[in-house]
């Protein structure tokens, strides 16, 4: 129970019973415990999880993912039991703090930088279909939901997840449908795919549709309809860099290289492990202006990268940036006043990540809201 309600343990493991459980610190890395909990107590937790849960694990269907939600905590349960797990019941428990990380928490934790952190943001508020990148456990929905609590109320977005990773945010205002459809472990025994709800979400008119994680080719494929139709994403993967991203969708998954021109901003991230699990974004390219299908390495430029200090920088000038360029032509607004209205959201970001303010995330939505409603002929979007 004490790992469920430290808001600072990110995720803990069993591997087998009667071994060690460890975990994941958001200030100390891993670390050793310990509890172990014996054959039996591992069957209480997972008798648990399928009562209160309605999921299920047999001697055909041994493994389980689902997300778990109490008045005090809410995590996602991977539970693996014998034939599959060789040595015995064993669990990963990946908890979510009560409330979402923030932009500027992230920047002071030295995720990203806050001009970096401002691109993203005026990307996603424009609607761009945006992929976030890298391998397990290092940031990419943490990343994804600081965006979207930063998103206008006026959206409607639409969630398609095999695990509830999403905020709730219904009781704040803002337009939210919430979807779940089989998770992996579960896809034979689903009523529902992500293909499936793309195709319905043809007649919902989302405004952003935040797909969660793309993890096989069938949610890739799902992902790439739903772009191709017209349709706004936001979602995350499994790759750390753009070469292993290309290779992974083009050669294992067989999609067409020409769908990859659909996205329009691609974050990669990545964990150190050995520097106290730190989550870091590592790149942010953007679809380029010359790219050849017939090579496509080149269809992304980069635009963000870290340099040899550790720190996110910019490579490429905003002014010869094809999303700032986008931005401008699909939306009638010129391109000096975008990259204007980043280096304010930037001031912004940088001002309230400071321990003062950090908390303050109306603060900052009202800020940011009076910023766009002052610069820009939009209807009130916060």
């Amino acid at each position: 129970m004490p790992f469920l309600l430290d808001d600072r343990v990110q995720e803990f493991y069993q591997d087998a019973p009667n071994t060690n459980i460890y975990l994941d610190h958001e200030i100390y890395g891993r670390c050793r415990s310990n509890i172990a909990l014996s054959k039996k107590e591992l069957e209480v937790f997972l008798t648990h999880i399928k009562m209160d849960t309605g999921n299920f694990i047999s001697f055909s269907s041994p493994s389980l993912k689902t997300d778990y939600i109490t008045k005090m905590f809410k995590v996602r349960v991977s539970i693996d039991a014998p034939p599959v797990a060789i040595d015995g019941i064993s669990i990963d428990v990946r908890k979510y703090r009560k409330k979402a990380f923030t932009i500027p928490e992230l920047i002071k934790l030295g995720t990203l930088s806050a001009e970096a952190a401002a691109f993203l943001f005026i990307a996603a508020f424009f609607r761009l279909n945006i992929l976030i990148s890298g391998e397990p456990g290092s940031g990419k929905t943490t990343l994804l939901n600081a965006i979207d609590i930063m998103l206008p109320k006026i959206y409607r977005k639409i969630y398609i997840e095999d695990v509830v990773e999403s905020i709730k945010q219904l009781d704040k205002g803002y337009h939210q449908l919430r979807l779940r459809v089989g998770s992996l472990e579960r896809s034979q025994y689903s009523r529902s795919s992500k293909i499936d709800e793309t195709i319905k979400i043809l007649h919902r008119k989302p405004d952003y549709v935040i797909m969660g994680e793309l993890q096989h080719r069938e949610h890739v494929i799902a992902a790439f309809q739903a772009m191709n139709a017209g349709i706004k994403c936001i979602q995350t993967t499994h790759a750390l860099n753009l070469e292993q991203l290309v290779l992974r969708f083009v050669k294992i998954f067989d999609i067409p290289m020409t769908l990859l021109s659909s996205i329009d901003v691609i974050v990669f991230m990545k964990r150190d492990l050995l520097r106290k699990d730190k989550k870091k974004v590592t790149f942010i390219y953007e679809k380029s202006k010359s790219g050849s299908c017939g090579n496509p390495l080149t269809m992304f430029s980069l635009v963000y990268a870290r340099n040899k200090d550790d720190i996110l920088k910019r490579v490429t000038p905003l002014e010869k940036s094809t999303t700032i360029n986008k931005l401008s032509l699909e939306n009638k607004i010129p391109m000096h006043k975008i990259i204007l209205l980043i280096e304010k959201v930037k001031e912004i970001f940088k001002a309230y990540s400071a321990d003062d303010y950090i908390k303050s995330h109306k603060l900052i939505l009202r800020k940011i809201g009076e910023l766009i409603n002052e610069n820009f002929q939009f209807s009130r979007v916060y």
